[in-house]
């Protein structure tokens, strides 16, 4: 699930979820903003970003809000782009290139991350900057992509380990690019 289950009523709670469910949840829309943010860093002179969201995603509304939301906050206007289809997505090269878009955003969906290659091409086509969600989509040819680790201080001292040993070991195994930034 790449959303939260709780807000979207599959489970009561995490802690108790009830009934006999097990599961894991991925919290990567709570990435909207920062994925928006970190696009803007890439491209500070985009002022119009043009975003693919999946209609038939149960987050499509919440998420074009919170991107939205985000976009005001940073004097970004975003235009939303629907596609839930391999067709609509061709059929968004169109749209995209008619909004005069500076950078595509690509929503976090399942649909999308098995469209890998078709946003690739998708993109080079328009010749614009486009930040993924899925790290497939990156290692492949996409911009851009942010991963997140959250480090609980009280256990790295309980285990008197210094957050530059954490931050060292991610170094050694990123394959992809440097470990990035401890804040």
């Amino acid at each position: 699930i790449g959303s939260d289950p709780v807000e979207d009523g599959l489970v009561s709670s995490l802690n108790r979820p009830g009934n006999n469910i097990t599961g894991v949840t991925f919290y990567t829309n709570a990435l909207t903003a920062k994925r928006l943010e970190l696009l803007r860093e890439i491209v500070p002179s985009a002022a119009r970003i043009a975003a693919l969201i999946n209609p038939k995603n149960a987050r499509a509304e919440r998420d074009s809000a919170d991107l939205r939301g985000a976009a005001a906050s940073l004097g970004l206007h975003v235009e939303i782009i629907h596609a839930g289809s391999a067709d609509e997505l061709d059929a968004s090269l169109g749209t995209i290139a008619r909004t005069r878009a500076d950078a595509l955003w690509v929503a976090s969906d399942a649909f999308f991350a098995s469209r890998g290659g078709q946003l690739i091409v998708l993109s080079a086509r328009l010749g614009i900057p486009t930040i993924y969600s899925q790290r497939e989509v990156a290692i492949a040819g996409g911009l851009e992509r942010a991963i997140n680790i959250w480090i609980d201080a009280d256990r790295l001292a309980a285990y008197r380990l210094p957050i530059s040993e954490v931050q060292l070991a991610l170094e050694r195994q990123n394959q992809d690019a440097p470990g990035g930034n401890v804040t």
